[in-house]
């Protein structure tokens, strides 16, 4: 059926881990970014970029 898979949630490396070895497409949780404000995302995609 060619579905795109997003887990939402994700807080801890174990549960990082099992979704990659699964084969889930998209991850997103408190495990990469807390919650923020849309006016802070620009600023925050600065910081992280810097810590490249």
């Amino acid at each position: 059926m060619q579905f795109s898979i997003v887990a939402e949630g994700v807080e801890t490396q174990e549960q990082l881990n099992y979704l990659a070895e699964k084969g889930c497409d998209y991850i997103q949780g408190f495990y990469f970014s807390p919650a923020i404000q849309a006016a802070d995302i620009p600023g925050y995609l600065i910081q992280k970029a810097r810590e490249i």
